[in-house]
């Protein structure tokens, strides 16, 4: 029975249910040259690395590079590839800088490159994706949280929200989004509060009748209410 089953699952007869799709969010910390090779090696397309330069196959045999330059100082970044997001058709390359990172989300037809916070999470039609960054720390990058859509062929952000620094109390980030239905994400916050991190209440953005508005979600015995806030986002 075993040979049977190892022999369906070469030559692919086992259900793709099976298969566990592609997790993103082991980029988000960073990643190193050994497992860029693993990502790489894994890509559905034929994307390689010459030395420092980082090649990404596009349509119409065009290709979208990106090139490290190891020298210390504002002159330093270094690119990795994490992989080919197939619902949005792009590819997702990790960007460290001097004193900051991010993504870029290179769409595989336009070869437009959108810059993000954070690894993204799509929606369950891929009619948007949503982005995060936590940074409680050295605050090399701020604390975002970043929503997008696919526009033809190209990524474009249709709402940002930046965490208030100095007007804010106490200081708090989102963890990764998740999203509850097509058109509501669930964000996580965390606070540092005397040096541990805490919970705080987590926060609802729902896209109604075209545009976001943001709730926050409040549980008393199991029973889940949403409180309309105003948080100053920007609908694009």
């Amino acid at each position: 029975m075993k040979s049977v089953i190892a022999f369906l699952s070469l030559f692919g007869f086992l259900s793709h249910a099976e298969k566990k799709p592609p997790d993103f969010r082991e980029c988000h910390a960073g990643i190193s040259a050994e497992k860029e090779e693993v990502f790489l090696a894994k890509s559905p397309h034929h994307v390689f690395r010459i030395t420092d330069t980082l090649h990404l196959p596009l349509a119409n045999k065009r290709e979208a590079t990106f090139r490290n330059n190891p020298e210390d100082g504002k002159q330093f970044r270094n690119h990795r590839f994490c992989g080919f997001i197939g619902k949005l058709s792009s590819y997702l390359v990790r960007n460290s800088y001097f004193a900051s990172w991010g993504f870029s989300l290179v769409s595989r037809r336009a070869g437009s490159r959108l810059r993000i916070v954070g690894v993204p999470a799509v929606s369950p039609t891929a009619s948007y994706f949503a982005a995060s960054n936590l940074d409680l720390g050295p605050a090399l990058t701020p604390n975002i949280i970043q929503i997008g859509t696919r526009d033809g062929n190209r990524n474009r952000i249709v709402l940002e929200y930046a965490v208030p620094v100095k007007s804010s109390k106490t200081m708090w980030g989102p963890e990764l989004v998740e999203w509850i239905d097509e058109f509501s994400i669930r964000i996580p916050r965390v606070a540092l509060v005397d040096g541990v991190k805490k919970s705080l209440r987590p926060w609802i953005f729902r896209n109604q009748k075209g545009k976001w508005k943001a709730f926050e979600e409040l549980r008393v015995d199991d029973k889940v209410t949403l409180v309309p806030i105003s948080v100053g986002f920007q609908n694009y």
